[in-house]
């Protein structure tokens, strides 16, 4: 987990137990801390994960679909005058993982033929909507 050590082995007579307990126990608090401490506020998000991306410096995910409706919500929260900068890159992306890469990416397949109505939803939302469906799970 984070680049940390993070295997542990427990026997199936349970005799080391107690010892590998305590330290995935211990590595979880770790990992709970940092990630807590990293991220904070949307904003420390935005700035970790979407920045990065919008000044060249990092490329989007080429797994997984989460990511864009993850990216674009908290776009439009954070800093929502980069949100169709955001948008172009994601659906750009999005292409390329159906279109270009070693093979259509499932999870993006399952809406890709489908992302207009999904991102004009979430653009019809307004910021309070936003944060009120974060806060509900």
């Amino acid at each position: 987990m984070l680049g940390f050590d993070d295997v542990y082995t427990f026997y199936s007579d349970l005799s080391n137990f107690d010892e590998e307990y305590q330290k995935l126990s211990e590595m979880i608090r770790k990992c709970a801390s940092y990630v807590f401490t990293k991220y904070a506020t949307p904003k420390d998000v935005y700035n970790d994960k979407i920045l990065p991306v919008l000044k060249g410096i990092k490329e989007l995910p080429d797994l997984g679909a989460e990511w864009l409706f993850e990216y674009l919500a908290l776009c439009k929260v954070v800093e929502p005058e980069n949100y169709n900068k955001l948008k172009d890159l994601s659906l750009k992306r999005a292409e390329w993982l159906i279109k270009h890469y070693k093979f259509p990416e499932p999870n993006m397949a399952m809406y890709y033929d489908r992302l207009d109505e999904i991102l004009g939803y979430l653009e019809s939302l307004s910021v309070d909507d936003l944060m009120k469906t974060k806060s509900k799970k």
